[in-house]
């Protein structure tokens, strides 16, 4: 039995990022092309060049914010399912185990790749949902090859370095959009992980009670902690990011760990 319960804070994490069909039209007025007279159709093919190069630009940022939403939220969106158990519930909502009744679900020590793959997995698998065919561009012959994404965490920031090769095609003649992005989200990731690690690793140790004393350690560093019962003899975390915000919302990350039976205990 747990000697405390935490109390429920509910934060609510709504996803709705809405990508304009055409982005705003972008100037040509570069010094190099000031000083040559360039026919107003080729000015026309740049300008369309650009508005695709944009949207992919802005289905980059929607598909690495939801990558980090999902991950906080239910352990990734990613199939086939990333964790091996979760505390359902519902037939929507689950929370993955990083903790089960003495063995950690998730690398310990933290491992910083584990959690990079995760993200890049979700990217390199959902950023095609959101180009969609290129549906605003209709009339133009667009291809892209698959999406390589590659996550780097620092101690403010998670950097999403993205390859998405384009090609456009008119009458035969094909041009090359450039294909990296480059999205930088505020977010301390890497401190949210490195409390998640922690927390397991004490529960291994010790899962007679929540480590209450560390949780409160971490609330200094402008985190706010939870923890509260569920059936099964779960104990749910939520972590919130106090310092950043993604589309005006706090950062939630959240997980189940699963304590043992005194008859478990007793074996």
């Amino acid at each position: 039995m747990l000697k405390k319960r935490g109390q429920f804070a509910v934060f609510t994490i709504m996803i709705i990022i809405i990508v304009s069909g055409f982005l705003v039209y972008l100037s040509l007025g570069k010094e190099n092309i000031r000083s040559q007279a360039i026919p107003e159709k080729e000015k026309v093919l740049l300008t369309d060049d650009n508005n695709i190069r944009n949207f992919a630009e802005s289905c980059v940022e929607q598909t690495s914010k939801h990558a980090l939403f999902y991950l906080g939220f239910i352990g990734g969106n990613i199939i086939p399912d990333p964790f091996d158990d979760y505390f359902s519930y519902d037939n929507y909502f689950k929370v993955p185990y990083f903790y089960s009744e003495g063995k950690n679900q998730i690398p310990v020590p933290y491992d910083e790749g584990y959690w990079e793959g995760l993200l890049e997995k979700y990217v390199d698998l959902n950023l095609k949902k959101c180009i969609n065919n290129f549906d605003p561009f209709k009339g133009i012959q667009i291809t892209h090859e698959e999406t390589k994404s590659n996550v780097q965490f620092t101690d403010e920031e998670v950097i999403f370095n993205v390859e998405f090769p384009i090609t456009v095609t008119r009458n035969t003649q094909e041009n090359s959009i450039a294909p990296k992005y480059i999205k930088r989200i505020n977010l301390r990731l890497r401190g949210i992980l490195g409390i998640v690690s922690t927390i397991v690793e004490q529960e291994v140790e010790n899962d007679l009670y929540i480590h209450w004393d560390y949780l409160t350690d971490m609330t200094q560093k402008n985190y706010n902690i939870t923890a509260f019962t569920e059936t099964d003899n779960t104990i749910i975390y939520r972590i919130v990011d106090l310092q950043d915000k993604i589309d005006d919302e706090f950062y939630v990350f959240q997980f189940a760990n699963k304590i043992r039976t005194v008859k478990s205990k007793n074996r």
